[in-house]
């Protein structure tokens, strides 16, 4: 190989290196920016689990009742979950 050839080649690498780490960049940030939003998310379903739950410590229900709600909490935190982490990866 010539020295222009490797000069080239070199160039080549350097550039697919920078092209790779700009995209790389771009992915951290839009996961970031995505994980602020789920954790925002998050912390609304569980202001909203912390409210219902203290209404219903205020009325005599059975346990059945609890669980359920405990259940309809943790099947909104996972949806909640889930599509964020669907809208990071670009997943439909």
């Amino acid at each position: 190989m010539t020295v222009p050839e490797q000069s080239r080649d070199d160039r080549l690498a350097r550039a697919r290196a920078a092209e790779s780490a700009r995209t790389r960049r771009a992915g951290d940030e839009v996961l970031t920016r995505s994980t602020g939003r789920a954790a925002r998310s998050i912390g609304e379903v569980d202001s909203q689990a912390r409210h219902a739950w203290a209404q219903l410590g205020n009325v005599d229900v059975d346990t059945d009742a609890r669980l359920t709600l405990a259940a309809a909490i943790h099947a909104s935190r996972a949806a909640t979950m889930a599509r964020h982490r669907r809208s990071a990866t670009g997943e439909r």
